[in-house]
């Protein structure tokens, strides 16, 4: 009975020593994640001010190219970077992908042309917007090579080094679009050129990094399981993505670019919330569950940093809501007030992407990246389709109904289909409670936001506070209240070295 309890408490010291870890180093990489999405978050005052809003909207529109062209190029393979990081030499898993991504960009460019140029451009003018077209093809090239590269910090537990690349570019983003837009006035072209400068300069820096450290090397059969592995979540990746670009072309087609640069805006602010919390939480998630895939506890893990996030997502997401309105009219023009609804209607929605992510990796741990691909590809088309009626009849909202049906019916099926091949414990309580605390927290705004001003900053801290009570003594466990206890401790502790 001793020797059960020992190992019982022991079990449990590594887990919880395991979350910290996990805890430590996504905290690292969401400083460098913010750094970069807050460079571009940075600049909407300067599109919305210093760009007409049809200008605006045809910006949003091929950002959202980029991203797409991103995923397409690499064929998925980035992914399979940190998955197979144990198995095969950094260097030939990053210089796979960087020839893939490179040889792939030709094609990609050339559909990008054909497509983009035919349903952005109106009234026939299409080689106006050709010069724009083939810069972001250049630009999610560059972006493509700096993700590669930048991997082999995330593989090597080098968060420190991924910190100083992604808040470089970030820097190095703003200056350059403010120079070139504000000051040389090259509108739309501006924010595309800064891109390519940015991320191609630091990818060389990165790619010459790896090269001292071990080389970049390029091997027949590596670039073939990178493919194989990939190319199922070509899908996966672009999925969302496409989702998104098929609702803003839509809009410029049936509404118009002013329309797109309202919903845009609105979409962006509400995507903040996946910068804070989802986008660090994958980065530091890969890693470290791909490590552990063989480890009993692993499912509890799984399960446990869920409701983690799902509790974090709901404060985040009424923080942004809280300060929506006010921050629309400090960074834009009066005539971006619409975009107000579509923050509060689009932050429910950025959940179900963190519950997707880990249905995703459940069928990823058994190696079944083909059923993900499946239903991302099912689930987009379906959108895709839906969204052609939805926009033409509802405008915005038409828009961000073909984006929800996209995310919700992605989060549910890979989530049934992920416990049914890697199942974990799952916390319904818990998830159950955060789920309550979102809806209360959003209708809260939107009550306050039909208000006087001066009440939503009244209630709003009561708020917070009755959440923050609720979960700390009626969710989390004696041992999570315990870890907390010590991390406010040695921040203290820091805080009254850092005096002395």
């Amino acid at each position: 009975m001793a020797s059960m309890s020992t190992v019982s408490k022991n079990g449990s010291e590594e887990h919880n020593y395991n979350l910290q870890s996990f805890g430590r180093s996504m905290g690292i990489y969401a400083i460098g994640t913010i750094g970069v999405r807050a460079s571009s978050f940075l600049l909407i005052p300067l599109y919305a001010h210093f760009l007409p809003a049809s200008q605006y909207g045809l910006l949003a529109t091929l950002l959202t190219a980029i991203q797409v062209m991103v995923m397409v190029m690499d064929v998925g393979s980035g992914k399979a970077i940190t998955r197979f990081a144990g198995e095969h030499r950094i260097g030939e898993l990053v210089g796979g992908c960087l020839l893939i991504s490179i040889v792939n960009s030709v094609i990609v460019t050339g559909v990008a042309v054909l497509l983009l140029t035919s349903s952005v451009a109106r009234d026939g003018h299409q080689s106006s917007i050709l010069p724009e077209v083939i810069l972001s093809c250049i630009a999610a090239l560059s972006q493509s090579l700096f993700h590669n590269t930048m991997s082999q910090y995330r593989v090597r537990n080098q968060p420190f080094r991924h910190l100083v690349g992604s808040a470089s570019a970030g820097a190095i983003l703003y200056v350059l679009s403010w120079l070139l837009l504000v000051i040389l006035h090259f509108g739309v072209r501006s924010v595309i050129l800064s891109q390519i400068v940015a991320y191609s300069s630091l990818a060389i820096v990165a790619a010459r990094s790896l090269r001292a450290e071990g080389g970049i090397g390029v091997s027949r059969p590596v670039i073939k399981r990178l493919l194989r592995y990939g190319l199922p979540l070509v899908i996966v990746l672009t999925g969302p993505f496409l989702t998104d670009l098929a609702s803003l072309l839509y809009l410029g087609r049936f509404c118009s670019l002013e329309t797109v640069a309202v919903y845009s805006l609105g979409y962006k602010i509400a995507c903040m919330a996946g910068m804070f919390v989802i986008l660090p939480f994958q980065t530091a998630y890969e890693p470290f569950v791909y490590a552990r895939i063989d480890r009993p506890q692993t499912p509890a893990v799984i399960a446990r940093l869920l409701s983690h996030l799902m509790l974090c997502v709901s404060f985040v997401a009424f923080g942004i809501a809280f300060v929506g309105r006010d921050l629309l009219a400090i960074i834009a023009p009066s005539g971006y007030s619409a975009s107000y609804p579509i923050i509060l209607l689009t932050l429910p929605l950025i959940a179900f992407s963190g519950m997707s992510f880990i249905g995703e990796s459940l069928l990823t741990i058994r190696n079944k990246p083909h059923i993900t691909g499946a239903v991302v590809a099912g689930v987009t088309a379906c959108a895709v389709l839906t969204g052609y009626w939805t926009v033409r009849h509802w405008g915005m909202y038409g828009a961000l109904s073909m984006v929800a049906m996209s995310y919700i019916g992605t989060a549910l099926l890979l989530m049934w289909l992920g416990m049914k091949t890697f199942r974990i414990p799952l916390e319904r309580k818990r998830l159950t409670a955060s789920a309550c605390m979102l809806v209360l927290f959003l209708a809260a705004s939107f009550l306050m936001s039909a208000g006087k001003g001066h009440i939503s900053y009244v209630v709003s801290p009561f708020l917070v506070a009755g959440g923050v009570i609720f979960v700390y003594f009626g969710m989390l466990n004696f041992r999570e209240r315990e870890a907390i206890r010590r991390v406010i401790g040695q921040a203290r502790q820091g805080l009254g070295t850092a005096g002395t």
